[in-house]
C-alpha cells in the first residue's frame, strides 16, 4: 500500500472521518494517554477526576468511551454491590491496565471485559466478607472460578436461592447464566472471567504502589488466561464452524443476484428519498413520496419484479420499508466482502467512505475496457503486480482488536488482467458506497466519513439521523436479511459430514458473522497448507502459529475434513499410478475398489500382486511415487521387492506386505458388505474380522483409509472399524 493512501486515511479520520467519533477532551481514550492522569488512590478519591465523557472516578457506574467506530460506543463497568473501599482498589486496578506505563496499555474496548472480571471478583469478595485485595492469597482465582461454576450449576438445576446465602454475580456478569452454555462456560467466557485475578497478580507491584494493598499469591497454577480457559471450559472458538460448501454456494449465489438490478433499484430509491427529505424535513413523508409510484425492475431471465408488495408486512411504515431494503442490499454485499477478504466485522464496519477515480483501468495505461466502473471506494488502492500484467486491488483500513490506537493495515481483495472482470468484493464495496453516499450528510458524532452509516432511532417520527453501525446491530441485521436472499430448505439434513439442519431452520438465520472469517481461512488452508503465513497476514494475526492454533488445531471437525481430503487426494494419485487417469473422486478405498474391479476379471490374484509391485516399485525417485510418500506412506506399501535401484528409501521404516494387506482389506470388506446386504450378519462376521485386522495393519503403516464405515450406521463392529481406520 502506498504511504500516501495511509496518510489520506489518517487525514480523513482527523476531520470527521469517524475514527475519532468522540471529540470530547474527557473521552477515556484521550484521558489515559495524558501524563499524570493515574495517581495514588487517596488523590483520585479527593479530586474525583473524570474517567470518561460521562463518568467520574467515584461514580458507581462507569461508561468508558470506546474509540473504534464499529463496536460499542462505550464500555460499561458497574461497581454497584461492592464494598466501597474494595471498589476503589478495583477502580485503580482497571486504570492501571489502561494507563500505567509498565502495563499492557489496553485499549478501552479490551479493558471492558477486564473491568467486568474485576467487579465480578469484587462481588464475590464482598459476599465472602473480604474488604481489600490484600485478603487474597495463593489460589484465590481457582476459588473464584469454582464459585462461578457452582452458581451456574445452581441456576441450571433450579436450586439457586439467594435467601439461603447463594452468591449471585448477575449484577456484575451482565450476561444471562444461559450464555455460559448448557455444558458449562465456553472458553471465551472462562478466559474473560480469569483475566481479573491474573491482572491483579501480574501487576501487583504497580497496584500496591497506588493503593497500598496487593494480592499475596498467584491465582492459578496456570500461566495465562488462555490456559485457564482450556482447563476450565469448552473451547469457545470450536463452536464457530466454517460454512459448509453447499451453504456457501447458495449464500454467495443469492447475494450476487442482488448486486445487479436490485442494487441499482435501491440506490436509485435512496437518492430520491434523500432528495425529498431535504425538501420536507420529515423522513416518513419523504419515504412515502419516494415509494409512491416506484417500480421495481425485473432481473434478466426472471418472470417478474425482484421485489413485490408481498415482501412487505403491513406493520412496516414506508420509512421502515426503505430501511429494510437498504439493509437487505447492504447485508448481501457485506457477505460477499467478508467471504472474499476474511476481515473481522468491526474492521469492515470501520472502513472509510467516499469515492475516487481509478488509477489503473488498464495495465498498459489505456482507456477503460467495457463497462468497468470509472471510480472505486476511497479505501481501495490499485497497484501493478511485479510482472506488470495484473492489477492488484488492496483494501485499506484499520485493525482495532487488541490495539490501543487503530492500526492502519491492508487486505488483498484480488486482482484482474486486461479484459477481465473486477473481483466480486470490489463490486460489492461499490454497491455499499452507492447506497450510503446520499445518507452521510445526515450523520452525527463524526461518522460522516464512514463507508457504512446506520439509522439511529429509526422508529422515531420526523428526523433522519445516521451514525456508526455497531457490530451487534450489523450481526442482527444479517440474521434478518439472509433468509430473504438465500434459501437452504432444499439441502438434506446431513451430507458429507455436515449437519445442515441449523441452516434450514425457519425464522432468523443462525449463520454467525464470524463464520465468514473462519470459512475464508479454512478454505484457503485446505487448498494449500503452505499458504499459512499469507493467511495469517490477511487475518492480521501477529504470528502464523496463532492462526494455526485458532483456525486449525482447535477444530476437530475441520481436522477430520483435512484427513478426508488427504485420503481423497491420495486416491486420485493411486488411480493415476494405475491407469494414468485423474477422473476418479472419493476416498482411497474408493480408488482401490475401482482399480481392482477394473482389473479383477482379467487378472489372477498373483498378477494383481505383481501389478502392485511393478507399476510402483520400478518408478525411481520422482513423480508420482514422491508425491505419494508425504500423503499416505504409499512408498512403504508398494515395496515388496528386494533392495535395489528401484527400492523405496523408506523400505526399512515399515513392513513390506502393504499390497497383500490392501488386497485382503478390500476383498474381505466386499464380502462382509455383500453378506450384510443379503441379511447374513452372522455369516459375514469372519470377513468383518479379517477386514478389521487388515485395516489395523494399514493404519500401523501410516496409511489413512477413508470411507471405511460409510453407510454402515448401526452395524455390529462399526466402532471397531472406525477406530482402526
Amino acid at each position: 500500500m502506498r504511504s500516501r493512501d495511509v496518510a489520506d486515511l489518517g487525514h480523513l479520520a482527523g476531520h470527521g472521518g469517524g475514527l475519532q467519533a468522540d471529540t470530547s477532551d474527557n473521552a477515556t481514550w484521550r484521558l489515559v494517554d495524558q501524563p499524570g492522569f493515574l495517581r495514588h488512590l487517596s488523590e483520585m478519591v479527593a479530586s474525583n477526576p473524570p474517567v470518561s465523557s460521562q463518568s467520574r472516578f467515584l461514580d458507581p457506574d462507569w461508561r468508558l468511551d470506546v474509540r473504534p467506530p464499529a463496536g460499542r460506543r462505550f464500555q460499561r463497568v458497574g461497581f454497584e454491590g461492592i464494598d466501597p473501599d474494595l471498589a476503589n482498589e478495583l477502580r485503580i486496578a482497571l486504570l492501571v491496565a489502561m494507563a500505567h506505563p509498565s502495563s499492557k496499555r489496553l485499549s478501552v474496548s479490551s479493558a471492558g471485559p477486564l473491568g467486568r472480571s474485576l467487579v465480578m471478583l469484587g462481588g464475590w469478595m464482598t459476599h465472602a466478607g473480604a474488604r481489600s485485595i490484600s485478603h487474597l492469597g495463593e489460589g484465590f482465582g481457582e476459588l473464584f472460578m469454582q464459585a462461578l461454576f457452582e452458581f451456574v450449576d445452581l441456576i441450571q438445576s433450579g436450586t439457586f436461592d439467594s435467601d439461603a446465602g447463594d452468591w449471585d454475580p448477575r449484577q456484575q456478569l451482565e450476561q444471562r447464566p444461559q450464555s455460559w452454555g448448557r455444558k458449562g462456560p465456553s472458553a471465551s467466557l472462562v478466559e474473560e472471567s480469569a483475566e481479573g485475578p491474573i491482572h491483579l497478580w501480574d501487576m501487583r507491584v504497580q497496584i500496591r504502589g497506588l493503593v497500598d494493598a496487593g494480592v499475596h499469591g498467584a491465582p492459578f497454577h496456570e500461566e495465562t488466561a488462555h490456559k485457564v480457559a482450556r482447563s476450565w471450559g469448552e473451547m469457545g472458538d470450536a463452536a464457530t464452524r466454517r460454512l459448509p460448501p453447499a451453504v456457501q454456494l447458495i449464500l454467495e449465489a443469492g447475494a450476487r443476484r442482488l448486486m445487479g438490478t436490485p442494487a441499482t433499484d435501491v440506490a436509485r430509491l435512496v437518492r430520491d428519498f434523500a432528495d425529498r427529505y431535504r425538501e420536507c424535513a420529515d423522513r416518513d413523508d419523504a419515504a412515502t413520496a419516494a415509494l409512491d409510484g416506484f417500480v421495481f425492475s425485473t432481473i434478466a431471465g426472471e418472470a417478474g419484479p425482484w421485489w413485490t408488495a408481498s415482501h412487505d408486512y403491513d406493520r412496516h411504515s414506508p420509512f421502515q420499508r426503505i430501511v429494510r431494503l437498504i439493509h437487505l442490499i447492504r447485508d448481501a454485499a457485506a457477505v460477499l466482502v467478508l467471504l472474499a477478504v476474511g476481515m473481522r466485522p468491526q474492521e469492515f464496519l470501520g472502513l472509510m467512505g467516499g469515492s475516487k477515480a481509478r488509477r489503473l483501468l488498464r495495465t498498459d495505461g489505456g482507456d477503460a475496457v467495457g463497462d468497468r466502473r470509472q471510480s472505486v471506494p476511497r479505501s481501495v488502492t490499485e497497484m501493478l503486480s511485479k510482472s506488470g500484467y495484473t492489477v492488484l486491488l488492496v483494501l485499506n483500513g484499520h485493525v482495532f482488536k487488541r490495539e490501543r490506537r487503530p492500526r492502519p493495515v491492508s487486505w488483498l481483495m484480488g486482482g484482474r488482467q486486461d479484459g477481465g472482470a473486477d473481483p466480486v468484493a470490489l463490486e460489492a464495496l461499490c454497491v455499499i458506497e452507492a447506497l450510503h453516499e446520499p445518507l452521510r450528510e445526515f450523520a452525527v458524532d463524526g461518522s460522516g466519513g464512514m463507508l457504512i452509516v446506520d439509522f439511529v432511532d429509526a422508529r422515531d417520527p420526523g428526523y433522519l439521523t445516521m451514525s456508526h453501525c455497531s457490530s451487534a446491530r450489523f450481526s442482527h441485521s444479517l440474521q434478518r436479511s439472509i433468509p430473504l436472499f438465500a434459501g437452504f430448505s432444499g439441502l438434506p439434513n446431513r451430507d458429507a459430514g455436515f449437519d445442515y439442519r441449523r441452516y434450514k431452520a425457519d425464522g432468523y438465520s443462525l449463520i454467525a458473522i464470524y463464520q465468514f472469517r473462519k470459512t475464508w481461512a479454512q478454505a484457503n488452508y485446505k487448498l494449500e497448507p503452505a499458504l499459512l503465513p499469507a493467511i495469517s497476514r490477511q487475518l492480521q494475526h501477529k504470528r502464523p502459529e496463532d492462526t494455526k492454533r485458532t483456525y486449525v488445531t482447535n477444530d476437530p471437525d475441520y481436522l477430520r475434513e483435512l484427513d478426508r481430503a488427504v485420503s481423497a487426494h491420495t486416491g486420485l494419485l493411486v488411480r493415476e499410478v494405475f491407469d494414468g487417469d485423474l477422473g476418479v473422486e472419493g476416498t482411497m478405498s474408493d480408488a482401490i475398489d475401482e482399480v481392482l474391479a477394473m482389473i479383477g476379471p482379467v487378472m489372477s490374484d498373483a498378477s494383481q500382486s505383481e501389478l502392485w509391485r511393478t507399476r510402483v516399485a520400478r518408478v525411481e525417485a520422482g513423480p508420482p511415487l514422491d508425491r505419494l510418500r508425504p500423503l499416505a506412506g504409499m512408498a512403504n506399501l508398494a515395496t515388496e521387492i528386494d533392495d535395489g535401484p528401484g527400492a523405496s528409501p523408506f523400505a526399512d521404516a515399515a513392513p513390506r506386505d502393504g499390497p497383500a494387506v490392501m488386497r485382503t482389506f478390500v476383498a474381505e470388506r466386499r464380502r462382509w458388505l455383500s453378506d450384510l446386504d443379503a441379511g447374513q450378519t452372522d455369516l459375514g462376521r469372519p470377513s468383518r474380522d479379517r477386514a478389521l485386522i487388515a485395516a489395523r495393519r494399514l493404519n500401523e503403516c501410516g496409511f489413512p483409509i477413508g470411507g471405511l464405515a460409510e453407510g454402515l450406521a448401526g452395524v455390529d463392529g462399526l466402532e471397531e472399524l472406525r477406530d482402526a481406520g
